[in-house]
């Protein structure tokens, strides 16, 4: 059996290969355009970044687009509980009990719970965002009225 030197390194020959760090990259990979915004019900509203819900069922909700093409709202989290994601052995534990390393579907509450224990993960408070913009604008009424 003849195998050729391309065989031997693993190297398909539709592949590039950056000079300096020896990565493959792919001439026929195409980037996805990624959409980060869209509108549910009336309002504008980011894609796929988790946020506390103030008064919601829920301790965290994210809007994401399923398979149809509509967006939908995934309510997840015990608000009564907290997360420890930064102990070791408490986030091992969560991503073993939940089964973490099979959620794949971003349109349901277990896959946004793991994603939210996963390591160095932050959550953006957005209440506190939200709070701010209404006495920002509520300052600038005042002063309009003036």
């Amino acid at each position: 059996m003849h195998y050729s030197p391309n065989d031997i390194l693993g190297i398909d020959p539709n592949d590039i290969l950056d000079g300096k760090n020896r990565k493959r990259k792919s001439r026929y990979k195409k980037e996805q355009p990624q959409v980060t915004e869209a509108e549910y019900q009336g309002k504008k509203v980011t894609l796929n970044k988790p946020f506390r819900t103030p008064d919601g069922p829920k301790k965290f909700s994210v809007y994401v687009k399923n398979k149809k093409g509509n967006i939908s709202k995934v309510n997840f989290g015990d608000p009564s509980m907290e997360i420890r994601r930064d102990d070791p052995e408490a986030r091992k534990s969560f991503r073993a009990r939940h089964k973490c390393d099979q959620k794949k579907d971003k349109t349901t509450p277990g896959y946004w719970s793991c994603y939210q224990w996963r390591k160095g993960a932050k959550v953006v408070d957005s209440i506190s965002f939200n709070r701010k913009d209404n006495l920002v604008e509520n300052l600038i009424d005042e002063l309009l009225s003036l």
